[in-house]
């Protein structure tokens, strides 16, 4: 329960996890549903991806010039008794993995802007000399069926594992890219079920809009798969895919181009434009390839138009 999660919190390994985030995850712990913070998921069923977390704060602590600016930041933009906190949280990650990455470049001295001035970019560094202006914007996954149901689960074998130890397979078909907010409830609700329905067995459920998902749930030791929609290989995948992550992007890149040129920012000084993409369920094989043909192709056009812009995609396979 959430007490293991507090005690592992306050062990050594999780120094870098407790003097960032430590103060907010206690507040959220006592949040009636602390099982959906990831974190606190985490560090509940100590399954080791705490390490992650540790390793990206101290990699990023070390990069900073006042590493206190990031304990500051955390504290503006996350309120841990708000609905939106996982949400903020993963938004706050996307720049430290900026951080992370653009420190392996060479760059260092990272200082947090003011955010709260709309038109400043996130980010300020020295690489070589230059001065660096960045600016971070973290594409999210859709809720697709995957993705919810995979949440839902996690977070309630977080809540009650016992309830939630057997294993579940979820099959549908074709699905939209993004589920409707009454799709995504109807799908929760009927994962809170699963544990009511009779094992071995198998059922249907009928979500809105006509969209169907079957679950096969067996005795096991607590593990959810998925059959999902096969897809085909070839280059209409790859361009389809391509496009996907334009369509994504560019309202996103059109923000932080008026963040990055504008009259706080030198001229001289080295913009950055750093997209965190987070790679939706479907788009299982090729995101290194996809990302690369996207950013190569973003950067030649936009490099014409915006001088000393540097165009970064991350995907969350890389991290």
């Amino acid at each position: 329960m959430v007490d293991e999660a507090l005690r592992r919190l306050l062990l050594p390994e999780n120094e870098n996890l407790d003097w960032l985030l430590g103060d907010l995850l206690r507040t959220r712990a006592a949040e009636p549903h602390w099982y959906r913070c990831v974190p606190l998921q985490q560090l509940e069923r100590n399954l080791g991806a705490q390490n992650s977390w540790n390793a990206l704060i101290r990699t990023c602590r070390a990069s900073l010039a006042a590493e206190a600016e990031a304990q500051q930041r955390a504290r503006e933009l996350l309120n841990p008794r708000s609905l939106e906190f996982d949400s903020k949280l993963d938004d706050f990650v996307a720049e430290l993995i900026a951080i992370w990455q653009i420190a392996r470049e060479g760059a260092g001295q990272f200082h947090f802007l003011d955010t709260t001035e709309k038109k400043s970019p996130d980010l300020m560094a020295e690489r070589g000399g230059q001065q660096l202006f960045v600016e971070v914007k973290n594409l999210r996954e859709p809720d697709s069926i995957e993705l919810t149901a995979f949440r839902r689960w996690h977070a309630n074998q977080t809540h009650d594992l016992d309830r939630f130890r057997f294993n579940v397979e979820i099959d549908y078909g074709a699905e939209p890219s993004n589920l409707a907010a009454l799709q995504r409830e109807a799908l929760e609700r009927a994962i809170d079920g699963l544990p009511d329905k009779p094992r071995p067995g198998s059922f249907e459920v009928s979500l809105p809009e006509g969209l169907r998902v079957t679950f096969n749930i067996v005795d096991g030791p607590g593990t959810m798969s998925s059959g999902g929609a096969g897809v085909l290989l070839d280059d209409k995948y790859y361009a389809d895919n391509a496009q996907r992550l334009i369509l994504k992007s560019i309202e996103q890149i059109r923000k932080a181009l008026s963040q990055l040129y504008n009259s706080a920012v030198p001229d001289e000084a080295v913009k950055v434009l750093f997209l965190r993409w987070k790679v939706p369920w479907d788009l299982a094989v090729g995101p290194g390839t996809i990302r690369d043909t996207v950013r190569g192709e973003l950067q030649n056009f936009l490099g014409r138009f915006f001088p000393r812009l540097e165009l970064r995609i991350a995907h969350n396979y890389d991290e």
